[in-house]
């Protein structure tokens, strides 16, 4: 499933700071920081930190979470 920006910025918005940092590493670097770029700076903030706690995330988990995004 390809997501515009704005639909992705609008699912960032939406969901919890380690479903975001779990969604915008599974992206190519050049839109996550472009869409990091378009979030309110404290929203981003969190995001980013939530990055370095979901860095040992197994697959399986990611994969689930990917279901019930979409």
């Amino acid at each position: 499933m390809d997501l515009t920006q704005d639909q992705l910025l609008a699912l960032l918005n939406q969901e919890s700071a380690e479903v975001s940092a779990i969604v915008l590493s599974k992206l190519p670097v050049a839109r996550a920081a472009e869409l990091l770029g378009r979030l309110p700076g404290e929203r981003a903030r969190r995001i980013t930190h939530a990055v370095s706690q979901t860095a040992d995330i197994l697959p399986e988990a990611v994969a689930r979470i990917g279901r019930g995004l979409a």
